[in-house]
């Protein structure tokens, strides 16, 4: 695990802002935008103002790997480890934004050894939020795991959650600093080593690393496995649903299943549906081939990959790139081609996505229904849910809402319907136009206005 800024809390709170930034700055080896700098500037005085009565150390820019993204902040305070994310400029809490923190804290909770113990507190700060409440009520999640639910709060809040925290979880021993920053990170496999292992006939405990909890993918494998054998004895169906954090080895319990219970001579087939089809596919037949060379047997790539492809299919996901075709019935597709209402196998999908981009129009939606698939289309591509998938804050929505519905918007109007300082809309607007490229500057002077490109 690595930082960009560590130092004690004590230290932290007599260096002055400029000092900070500059050695956040001196450790990042990329080039840092506008926005960072001022969002550091921000972030500095709040922390600086909740802990005032607290001692340990503070990181800035703590490296989440498996993610390949960084903690704007992890406070690590007596027998607790605080991971906070800021959204400077937000006045509210939007699901993805409570959804990012949260996963922070569950990917360090499962894939960083030393804070598998740890007591962790995920911690939102929008720093515009106007509530009078601040949630700051500790809640543990179901799992007696030592891990909170992601809490709320503006930037008055930090110091209360701090407290009430340390209050909770008062029984905890202290935490190692040196130990825990230092802790091992180990994520399960990939889905390429899982699958070449797995077909090597290697179990689930020899391809995972213990840290990444091999015992829980046996013992989840073993239930599936029974649940098989219960549904083949009693003839009865049975789904299953595996769920747990990205990486946590879902895919690997998947491809588990899929070939222990692959046995031609018995009659038990097996069938992979992944969306990682050819790559998967790819590795396997090359791991045959090597592994019937070493055995003195000759065997071809095409002749390997036919011995592997019984229990892989492909996904709907798969259906938005270049893939292969396999019509679920053959007659009625070869009518159907030689009538001309098909010009090619496995251009469709694939087609309709790039139309509905060029068409500015949101990505299509693929289901699977009833034994085939529905595609359903979306005509407009600046609802809320989108705007918010692109990274634009609430004020920065609401004001391309506006344009949406008025054609255009002014740098007073920008103001007034977010109730800000004009150097704050001439940041945002300015990221709206030269960032994301969702408007454009028309007029001169005091008649200058933004409408949509």
């Amino acid at each position: 695990m690595n930082y960009y800024y560590r130092n004690t809390i004590s230290s932290f709170l007599q260096k002055s802002t400029d000092e900070i930034i500059g050695s956040i700055t001196r450790a990042n080896e990329f080039d840092v935008t506008f926005f960072q700098n001022k969002s550091w500037e921000l972030q500095i005085p709040i922390l600086k103002n909740a802990l005032q009565d607290f001692q340990r150390e503070i990181f800035f820019e703590y490296s989440i790997p498996r993610m390949g993204k960084r903690v704007d902040t992890l406070i690590i305070i007596k027998n607790i480890v605080f991971v906070v994310e800021f959204k400077v400029g937000e006045s509210h809490f939007l699901n993805s934004h409570i959804e990012q923190v949260w996963d922070y804290a569950l990917d360090l909770k499962n894939f960083h050894k030393t804070s598998h113990n740890a007591v962790l507190v995920p911690v939102l700060i929008a720093t515009e939020s106007k509530t009078s409440f601040t949630f700051t009520e500790i809640v543990l999640t179901s799992h007696n795991d030592n891990l909170t639910l992601p809490v709320k709060i503006n930037s008055k809040g930090l110091k209360e959650v701090i407290q009430n925290a340390l209050c909770f979880f008062s029984d905890e021993p202290e935490i190692n600093i040196p130990k825990y920053v230092d802790g091992g990170y180990m994520p399960t496999p990939t889905i390429i080593e899982a699958a070449v292992s797995l077909y090597t006939s290697h179990s689930v405990e020899n391809i995972t690393r213990s840290d990444a909890s091999a015992k829980n993918l046996t013992l989840t494998t073993d239930k599936i496995s029974e649940i098989i054998d219960i549904a083949r004895n009693e003839h009865k169906k049975i789904i299953c649903f595996v769920t747990g954090v990205p990486g946590a080895g879902k895919t690997l319990v998947g491809l588990n299943v899929a070939t222990s219970h692959l046995d031609n001579e018995n009659g038990n087939a097996s069938v992979y549906l992944s969306g990682n089809k050819s790559l998967v596919e790819e590795a396997l037949a090359r791991d045959k081939v090597q592994r019937e060379r070493e055995k003195g047997i000759k065997i071809t790539k095409i002749s390997a990959k036919q011995a592997v492809k019984t229990f892989i299919q492909i996904s709907l996901d798969s259906l938005k790139h270049t893939h292969s075709s396999k019509p679920r019935n053959p007659l009625i597709a070869d009518v159907c081609f030689k009538g001309g209402l098909i010009d090619a196998w496995g251009r469709g999908t694939v087609r309709i996505i790039e139309t509905c981009k060029e068409a500015g129009l949101p990505e299509p939606e693929l289901t699977e229904r009833d034994g085939g698939f529905l595609v359903t289309l979306f005509k407009d591509n600046l609802t809320e849910e989108q705007l918010v998938t692109l990274g634009l804050n609430a004020r920065q929505v609401k004001a391309v809402l506006y344009v949406k519905e008025k054609g255009k918007i002014t740098n007073k109007e920008y103001q007034e319907i977010n109730d800000i300082s004009n150097r704050t809309a001439t940041n945002e607007r300015k990221e709206l136009v030269e960032k994301l490229g969702l408007m454009r500057m028309s007029g001169a002077g005091a008649g200058t206005f933004y409408e949509f490109l």
